[in-house]
Order: C-alpha cells, then structure tokens, then sequence
C-alpha cells in the first residue's frame, strides 16, 4: 500500500478490511483498494445516480470523461485530480458535487465550464491552476479560497450562488466580478488578498448580509 502526498495525503491505496483503510476513514482521506472499480485510468464509486470519480492517476486526458462504468459522472472526491497536468478543460452538465482540493495544481486548466447546478464545491477546488482564464459555474455553495493564486484568471461568472466564502480569489488575476441575484452574505474577508477592483452585487439581490471585513482589499475601487 502506498499513499499520494504533497502538503497532506490525498489518497491511501491499500487492502480492503486494513488498518490503512481504517485510517483513511477515521481521518477522512479517499481510499482506493483492489476491489475499486477502474476505467482509463480513474478509480470511481457508485453513487446514487451515477459515479465518482475517487482518484485520477495518469490518465492523459485533456477533459473529464462523461461517463464512468456506463453511468454518468456527478461527484468528484477531494483531491481526485491534483496536480493534472494533462487537463485543460472541465466541462459537464451532469456534476453534482465537486471536493475540495479537487484540482488543485491542475496548471493547465484554462476554462471551466459547469452546465449542471452543483450544489457545493470545495474550499480550495481550484486553487493554484496557474492557466486557468475562465469560468461559467453554477453553484449554491463555493469554498473558501476555491480560486486563490488562479494568476491568469479574468473572467468568471457565478450563479445561483448564496455566499462568497474568505479569500475567494486570493492573490488571483480577477479585476472584476459580478454577483448573482442570489447572493445573501459576502463572508469574512470574502475578498482579502485578492485583486479584485470592481465588485457588483446584482440589482436584484435582497438582503445581502455583509460580514467582518468582507469588502476588505487593497486594490478595491468601486463596490455596488
């Protein structure tokens, strides 16, 4: 058995029914056995309604497969793709959940383009994808820190989101960004560190809840 490690362990591959399956659980790290199901190169589960994607290894793909096992992708386990060099796109009108950390390091990743209405995706999902210039998701709920140190990063459109989590887009490229309707907290230093000079909240929105030191930033000009 042997483990994937860069600042923490991403992922444990042992035998079923071992201790080193018990600590991947006790600490909530993804395990992968044997018995793990494994097409093309990606170890997966199946879910409810589909699969996910537990860990990426050397797949050489430029792109997230559709389908896994004949059932459609609509999870990605934390971590399941960090450090991807060969990805430069995730695209999908069927992903659910994204982990976090989930394609940290992926420094190639240049456009996400989310179709479906993901109902979370990770602290720190896409942080540090030194390529990446664009991104289309929907999403009630992104993490904290999901596009810190995204240099390129200059266009990125966000809907159904309810809460812009701490240092969103830390030390990232982004100058602008517009806030959907859907917007109801701005969370502590949701933009510290960031670049960001422009911050639109849409007409629409009602109620927003501003808290500590959410509109924070050195580089801020105008916020409406």
């Amino acid at each position: 058995q042997h483990a994937f490690s860069s600042d923490n362990l991403l992922c444990i591959f042992g035998k079923k029914n071992t201790q080193a399956e018990a600590f991947a659980k006790r600490s909530g790290i993804p395990f992968v056995s044997e018995q793990t199901p494994k097409e093309n190169g990606y170890y997966y589960e199946n879910i409810e309604g589909g699969v996910k994607i537990i860990r990426a290894e050397n797949t050489g793909n430029a792109s997230l497969p559709e389908k896994l096992g004949g059932e459609p992708v609509i999870a990605l386990e934390k971590a399941s793709f960090v450090g991807d060099m060969d990805l430069t796109e995730v695209s999908s009108a069927k992903l659910k959940s994204i982990g976090g950390y989930a394609f940290k390091g992926c420094e190639n990743l240049k456009k996400i383009n989310i179709g479906s209405k993901l109902d979370t995706i990770g602290e720190w999902a896409f942080s540090k994808c030194k390529g990446l210039e664009a991104a289309n998701i929907s999403t009630k709920a992104l993490g904290a820190g999901a596009f810190t140190y995204c240099d390129k990063l200059s266009s990125v459109t966000l809907s159904d989101l309810e809460k812009l989590e701490s240092t969103t887009f830390g030390r990232s490229g982004l100058k602008s960004l517009t806030l959907p309707d859907t917007i109801k907290i701005l969370g502590e230093e949701a933009i510290l560190q960031s670049n960001l000079e422009i911050v639109r909240i849409s007409s629409q929105a009602q109620n927003v809840t501003l808290e500590n030191n959410s509109m924070a930033s050195d580089h801020l000009k105008s916020a409406y």
